[in-house]
C-alpha cells in the first residue's frame, strides 16, 4: 500500500475582525482536506495554528494558501520557509500568485523570487561595505568617536561645580550623559569602599 499524502489549507487574517470565510472557500474549492487558520499579523512568529500545520506536513503533501503573503510578510522568512519546504519534498501553492512548486512554471517563479531576495541582500552588504570606506576615507572609523580622558575629567570637574545643567555639561565637554553618569558612580562606589 502506497503513502498517502495530504493537501493541507493555511489561511490567516491579521486581525479578530477581519473575515477567513473568503481564504477558506477558495481552499475548500481546491480540494484541500484540512484547514489551518489563524487570526494574527504576518509579523508574529508564534502563530498557533500555522505552528500545529509545521507539525503535520510530511514529504509528498502539499500546503495550499490563498497568497504567500498568508504564509509570512518578509521575503527573506517566505524564502526560507519555500526553501525548507522544497527541502522536506512538501509541495507549495498559492492561489492568488498562481505557483505551484510542483510545476516547472513554479519551480520558476520561486527562483526568481529567491534571486531577488539575494540581490536585495547583496545590494545591503555592498552598500554598507561602501559606507564604510567612505567614511575611512573622511578619516572616520565608524562608532562614535572615543573621549579623552581630559574630556571626562572636565565634564566632571563642571558637575561638581554645580553651575551647569547635565545638558550644558554635555554640550560644552561633549561628554555623553551615559558617559557622565557611569563616571560618576564609578567615582562614588570608589569612594565608599575607601
Amino acid at each position: 500500500m502506497g503513502a498517502i499524502f495530504m493537501k493541507f489549507g493555511y489561511a490567516r487574517v491579521s486581525t479578530n475582525d477581519q473575515n477567513l470565510e473568503m481564504q477558506i472557500t477558495a481552499l475548500e474549492k481546491y480540494g484541500v482536506e484540512k484547514i489551518f487558520s489563524d487570526k494574527a499579523t504576518g509579523k508574529n512568529i508564534q502563530r498557533k495554528e500555522f505552528s500545529r500545520l509545521l507539525e503535520q506536513l510530511r514529504d509528498g503533501d502539499t500546503l495550499v494558501t490563498f497568497s504567500l503573503s498568508r504564509l509570512g510578510r518578509k521575503t527573506k522568512e517566505l524564502i526560507e520557509l519555500i526553501e525548507k519546504f522544497n527541502s522536506e519534498g512538501i509541495t507549495l501553492v498559492s492561489l492568488k500568485e498562481n505557483i505551484d512548486t510542483n510545476s516547472p512554471m513554479g519551480r520558476a517563479m520561486i527562483g526568481m523570487i529567491s534571486i531577488f531576495a539575494e540581490l536585495e541582500r547583496e545590494l545591503i552588504t555592498e552598500r554598507v561595505k561602501e559606507g564604510v570606506k567612505n567614511a575611512r576615507a573622511r578619516g572616520r572609523l565608524g562608532g562614535r568617536p572615543r573621549i579623552t580622558n581630559e574630556k571626562v575629567k572636565e565634564a566632571l570637574t563642571l558637575y561638581h561645580t554645580e553651575q551647569y545643567s547635565v545638558q550644558e555639561i554635555i554640550k560644552k565637554s561633549g561628554v555623553s550623559k551615559a558617559t557622565l553618569y557611569r563616571r560618576l558612580s564609578e567615582l562614588e562606589n570608589k569612594n565608599e569602599t575607601n
